[in-house]
């Protein structure tokens, strides 16, 4: 093996780090997604070293995290923005009621998941778990919903 690949959560490039590869890491969540409270000032310390070793190559899909990146750690990753644009998919609102935000399938605490919770309290929980287009419509509430569960992400 000539060069590591790691992406989300970036924590585990640190399984692959010790291996002595270039390393090619692609940030795609915030930094501290799976690290505890008590192990953040290390994993901070090992991110550093890793994203300014002259042999690894480490870049973020968007510029919001990469902007976050630089505020914690003081290292500015490059932007390699997703676009997707292989899938032909185009994205036409028509639920006006509803905002369609796009959640990776592996992260817990999932941008849907939050604001609705924040907007519906516990209420979210007792929803549905499929995606009914009748009751969303006749429902007044704004309903966030994330990509896959509309079907079009697995």
């Amino acid at each position: 093996v000539d060069v590591m690949v790691c992406t989300t959560p970036i924590v585990l490039c640190t399984l692959v780090a010790p291996l002595g590869r270039p390393l090619i890491a692609y940030v795609g969540e915030p930094l501290l997604l799976g690290v505890s409270d008590a192990g953040r000032d290390e994993w901070f310390a090992r991110f550093k070293a890793l994203a300014i070793d002259s042999n690894n190559f480490f870049a973020s899909y968007n510029p919001w995290l990469s902007d976050m990146i630089e505020y914690q750690t003081g290292i500015r990753l490059p932007v390699i923005r997703l676009h997707g644009l292989y899938t032909n998919a185009v994205y036409m609102p028509t639920r006006l009621n509803e905002v369609l935000v796009v959640k990776g399938p592996n992260i817990c605490l999932d941008p849907p998941c939050l604001l609705n919770r924040f907007v519906w309290g516990t209420d979210y929980f007792k929803r549905p778990k499929t995606f009914d287009v009748k009751k969303a419509h006749d429902d007044p509430r704004i309903v966030f919903w994330g990509l896959d569960e509309l079907g079009g992400a697995a």
